[in-house]
């Protein structure tokens, strides 16, 4: 038996007993005889936890991505460090500080390109740093911060005047509205009223102006802030699910696992582990 072959057989069955938006993972060992079948038991479940481990850190810093490039500009500088922050603790953890480093490179390109297009024609501005060729010159954690935070500050200070000089001022009033009142019932027309225009209009430059409709828009806002509450293990996930604006936490389940890859339960638990180890 090819040992390879099997592993992948076996992935691909678990995963389609799975079904979509749910976590699966396996973990597999050596193939032992009799007495030694302990030791391939042992090696599975060493695999497993390793397999869990990346799917988790790839997941939340997924989110982070997310959250970054949606906030970049739009929030207030300090929450876009904080998130920064998160995410490099989170990588450099799991990664070490040359594969978390690796990874940097690749976020600063995306919120570079995001905020002058630098990467997508030649008109456009170029930025005063490079993270392919700088990033990876970086030494040491201090190095690190000491290149991030005024590269962080540049592209939110770039982004500040583009988006919000492009933003039309109903949707600047609509994402406003949306940020105080997700935990509500709230609807298009509700937003719309807000904004002082149609909801077909309003509908429109969500799509055209921030990258979803205003449904998605909504509901990646509610998860990121699920994703918080989580972390935090104040409140339970019913407990969760209404605070973001889900009546149905059967619904926000389904809905978080859509997004994030994982159950909210599996997602909370793996995080304490994580935190008590």
């Amino acid at each position: 038996i090819d040992p390879a072959v099997l592993a992948a057989d076996l992935e691909r069955a678990i995963s389609s007993l799975s079904g979509p938006g749910f976590l699966s993972v396996a973990g597999f060992g050596s193939l032992k005889r009799g007495p030694e079948l302990f030791e391939s038991c042992t090696e599975a479940l060493a695999d497993l936890e390793r397999k869990r481990g990346r799917t988790e850190v790839r997941l939340c810093e997924r989110m982070r991505v997310i959250e970054l490039r949606r906030k970049m500009g739009l929030s207030e500088i300090s929450e876009l460090q904080s998130i920064l922050e998160e995410c490099w603790n989170e990588l450099s953890t799991f990664y070490g500080f040359i594969g978390a480093r690796s990874r940097m490179v690749a976020l600063f390109t995306l919120l570079v390109d995001d905020c002058c297009q630098c990467y997508q024609n030649h008109a456009a501005g170029t930025p005063p740093f490079d993270p392919a060729l700088d990033i990876p010159a970086l030494e040491t954690p201090e190095a690190w911060k000491e290149w991030a935070v005024p590269a962080l500050s540049w592209i939110w200070h770039t982004s500040r005047v583009s988006r919000t000089g492009a933003y039309p001022v109903p949707l600047i009033k609509a994402i406003a509205f949306v940020e105080s009142n997700y935990m509500r019932q709230i609807q298009l027309s509700d937003v719309a009223d807000a904004a002082g225009v149609s909801g077909a209009y309003i509908s429109k430059l969500f799509s055209e102006h921030a990258g979803a409709n205003f449904v998605d828009y909504l509901t990646v806002l509610r998860i990121e802030k699920a994703e918080k509450m989580l972390l935090s293990g104040d409140l339970s996930i019913k407990e969760i699910a209404a605070a973001v604006g889900y009546v149905d936490p059967n619904y926000f389940g389904k809905i978080f696992r859509k997004l994030v890859g994982a159950s909210p339960s599996l997602y909370a638990g793996r995080k304490h582990e994580g935190k008590q180890a």
